[in-house]
């Protein structure tokens, strides 16, 4: 190999490891940072938080849409009916997640997540009649045991908060498909293609829902709000609006397995974190719990990177 070359490879696997390190970091603040403006900072309010998090993202996109750093998606009218549709799934998605991640602990939402294998295999079946082999049954078998020992040893959870965690993970399985459909098909568009033409719409949703929910009222006669608060909300916003741009650039630098392994190891970190954060008990049905199910949706990604790689290619690894 030329020296060149060498330099060059090794200045990008670098890079990468910059990059995925700041992603994880961002993706570990994201969810503890929400959780302490819900329960600390007493901001119930799910979907002007989400709405805070677009009106960031939204912003961040259109910097560096002005700044050159990629090119704004020319679609037609059937393009953006396209489009439309899937706003109604993205912004349910985020709005669910934030949503249960007031309703129910850290833990239990983190672990509940990672049961998107289940939800995969089914709707992929339902949607388009997919069906997986057997090799992928255990991992998706082991997850499911490992959200279940979580849900028996956290105490606080209800069936309405475990509902909606459930819903919200279904949601994110879905925008996941959709997502690949747009960006693979004919529209061929690229993450922050998307998130330029979605985030406008995703903001009139979210504020017709409030409206509706009664949460924008809520808020305006709301005594409890502080100034600390707003700059608590600015300050997630900022953070989501850096994620959502990281996880763009990530994807380009790094493998699916390496981001699945990260994602796990964020995911154990998180429910620990929280706990001490939060307070509660690190007990052991709990540890089980977590452990399970973040080797269950690892497992399940290889599983996943081994169907794809003798279906059409291997990821790069």
């Amino acid at each position: 190999m030329a020296p060149a070359d060498a330099t060059a490879k090794k200045s990008s696997g670098a890079s990468g490891t910059t990059v995925l390190a700041i992603w994880f970091f961002l993706n570990l603040l994201i969810t503890l940072y929400s959780k302490a403006v819900f329960s600390i900072h007493k901001f119930p309010y799910p979907l002007l938080m989400t709405a805070v998090h677009i009106v960031c993202t939204s912003i961040g996109v259109e910097v560096f849409a002005m700044a050159g750093m990629f090119e704004p998606a020319q679609l037609d009218l059937n393009g953006w009916v396209q489009i439309v549709k899937f706003s109604f799934v993205f912004t349910l998605n985020v709005w669910l997640s934030n949503a249960s991640l007031m309703a129910v602990s850290v833990a239990l939402h983190q672990v509940v997540r990672s049961s998107t294998p289940v939800f995969t295999i089914v709707l992929t079946w339902m949607l388009f009649r997919k069906t997986y082999p057997f090799s992928v049954l255990p991992p998706v078998l082991c997850v499911c045991l490992g959200v279940a020992l979580t849900v028996r040893s956290t105490p606080t959870w209800t069936v309405f908060g475990l509902a909606i965690t459930l819903a919200g993970t279904c949601m994110a399985v879905l925008k996941g498909i959709a997502t690949q459909q747009l960006q693979v098909g004919s529209m061929k568009l690229s993450s922050i293609q998307l998130l330029q033409c979605l985030c406008p719409l995703a903001i009139v949703e979210l504020l017709a829902l409030s409206a509706a929910f009664g949460e924008l009222g809520a808020v305006i006669v709301d005594e409890n709000l502080t100034w600390t608060t707003g700059m608590h909300l600015l300050g997630i916003g900022c953070v989501a609006c850096a994620l959502n741009l990281v996880s763009f650039k990530v994807s380009g630098l790094v493998s699916v397995l390496t981001l699945n392994i990260a994602g796990n190891v964020k995911q154990v970190a998180t429910c620990v974190l929280s706990v001490f954060i939060f307070g509660g008990s690190l007990g052991f049905q709990l540890l089980c719990g977590i452990i399970l199910a973040s080797v269950g949706a690892f497992w399940y990604g290889i599983e996943s990177r081994k169907l794809k790689a003798t279906v059409g290619g291997a990821d790069k690894p």
